[in-house]
């Protein structure tokens, strides 16, 4: 091993002297890092959970907005069929007795508000206030696409309803509805 002069150690040492003067200019250069821009591993994390919910955020509102696009063109669709003009009136609700209600369907191609060969829900509610309004049994089994045996069953349900001792009669011949028994 070859030993090392005095001018070899001098030369190393000042090279080594160059290095850490050229390191000494690039600390000085450097900012000075404050506390506040030093973040923890929690802050990075709550960061990063922002920036997600920020996204998410912005998803949220882009659906909002097509969902609130796709209501607004049902809710113009639907105000456009109601401005339709029904009988010289514009977008008017209309009012018929029952012979004009069949005749209006029957344009319509239903069955007093029913598709044909559709058999449709008559409430208990609604059976009292279709004898109440004069309606027939006749008119009522063909409003709902009901058979006679269905109507009876109803009749007793509301006589039922009412607390009756004698049910409410139907006579499907005479096609009345009444309080013989």
């Amino acid at each position: 091993m070859a030993r090392k002069t005095i001018a070899d150690l001098e030369k190393e040492l000042q090279e080594e002297r160059a290095k850490s003067a050229s390191l000494q200019t690039q600390i000085d250069e450097t900012p000075e890092p404050v506390a506040a821009d030093i973040m923890t591993e929690d802050q990075i994390d709550l960061a990063r959970e922002l920036a997600e919910t920020k996204e998410l955020l912005a998803q949220s509102k882009s659906h909002n907005k097509e969902s609130e696009a796709r209501t607004l063109a049902a809710i113009t669709a639907m105000e456009e069929e109601s401005h339709e003009i029904v009988d010289g009136v514009l977008g008017a609700s209309l009012v018929f007795t029952p012979d004009q209600y069949k005749e209006y369907s029957a344009k319509q191609g239903l069955i007093m508000g029913r598709r044909p060969n559709q058999v449709t829900k008559c409430s208990i509610e609604e059976l009292r206030a279709l004898i109440n309004s004069n309606w027939t049994p006749s008119m009522v089994m063909e409003k709902h696409g009901m058979d006679a045996k269905k109507l009876q069953q109803l009749i007793w349900g509301l006589s039922a309803k009412e607390l009756r001792d004698v049910p409410i009669f139907l006579s499907i011949e005479r096609d009345q509805f009444g309080r013989e028994g």
